[in-house]
């Protein structure tokens, strides 16, 4: 059996060699509005096997596969050793936390510090991961960058992230005021931000300045139109994540607010927001479904959807990219330190 996104010859479902798209009687031409190394990205990410997922009530199948991927993940030494910035980490009871700092900080920097959410899929993006992304997020956005490194399931399901999205938000808050911090999130990180901001809502603590979200995987019942519009398009998602979904909710009902941060009261006063996604990203409709949401309850929200783009993007490195995180960056200083 062909994996989805496998090429097999001529008649196989999925991407082709020459980077078309095979699905069904349709053949999806590859897109001529994008730039040649986004073209290249969905080629070279299409013709990977996408993941087979075990039952949610497996528990050790689960911990088997979390365990294979903690074991391929490299070390972020040698790859930190090139990036203009320190990484030291901290341990707040249970939470774990990474803390980069730029080695140049320009003076109306000092003050902003972001709070970082890794994607994977509830299961997967921690360690070694986190600890570079904190790096290179503080060398980008020349800051501080806390990137959580969150309890993960199937050892711990919800609301282990939560609670330690909460705890090193306290934590900063210590050095911090409210106003100077931002909460970025990828993916399932995107969950965590948003549900930790209704949390801390909630708990009466100072709201942060605003949230930057990419490809936020906030309802995890996967409602929307594009989990069905979508699938097959996207190369980077190319199955449904309710298995990963229901691990990570542990039991809990997936349309509690803090599991799904979609069916979240946006009324009751929230930060702005900025949302990214694409035309085949799988859960564009979690966007554009939170987007409308937001606005209608008041809320400063943009949505910037890319053309052709996958989840999360095109790997960081093409000009489409480049250009969202431009966008993104001019969002940041519009509320940072407001």
């Amino acid at each position: 059996m062909v994996a989805r996104g496998q090429a097999n010859g001529p008649s196989s479902e999925g991407v082709q060699p020459d980077g078309s798209l095979r699905l069904g009687v349709r053949s999806i031409p590859l897109p001529q509005t994008i730039s040649r190394i986004a073209q290249e990205y969905l080629t070279t990410r299409g013709l990977q096997p996408g993941f087979a997922f075990p039952p949610a009530t497996d528990v050790e199948a689960w911990k088997k596969l979390a365990e294979g991927v903690r074991a391929r993940t490299p070390s972020a030494s040698n790859a930190l050793q090139s990036i203009s910035a320190t990484v030291e980490s901290a341990v707040l009871g249970e939470s774990r936390v990474f803390i980069g700092t730029a080695k140049t900080i320009p003076q109306n920097h000092r003050r902003r510090a972001i709070l970082d959410f890794h994607g994977g899929g509830f299961i997967f993006g921690g360690g070694e991961l986190v600890r570079l992304e904190a790096g290179k997020m503080a060398a980008e956005y020349e800051c501080v960058v806390y990137a959580v490194d969150y309890r993960m399931p199937p050892e711990h399901p919800f609301p282990a992230a939560l609670d330690d999205a909460v705890t090193i938000y306290r934590a900063m808050l210590k050095k911090f005021k409210p106003a100077d911090i931002i909460f970025v999130g990828e993916s399932a990180g995107g969950n965590i931000a948003t549900a930790a901001a209704l949390k801390i809502r909630d708990l009466k603590l100072a709201l942060p300045a605003a949230l930057i979200l990419n490809s936020p995987e906030v309802d995890l019942t996967e409602s929307g139109d594009s989990f069905k519009t979508n699938l097959g398009l996207d190369v980077l998602l190319k199955n449904s994540f309710m298995q990963a979904n229901l691990v990570y909710a542990g039991g809990h009902d997936l349309q509690d607010p803090f599991v799904s941060p979609l069916f979240g009261d946006f009324n009751k006063g929230f930060p702005p927001v900025y949302i990214q996604s694409g035309t085949r990203d799988l859960m564009l409709s979690n966007s554009a479904r939170f987007h409308s949401k937001l606005k209608s309850a008041g809320v400063d929200s943009i949505l910037y959807v890319g053309e052709a783009m996958p989840h999360t993007g095109f790997g960081g490195a093409t000009p489409e990219d480049k250009l969202f995180q431009v966008e993104q960056v001019r969002f940041m200083n519009r509320f940072w330190g407001k």
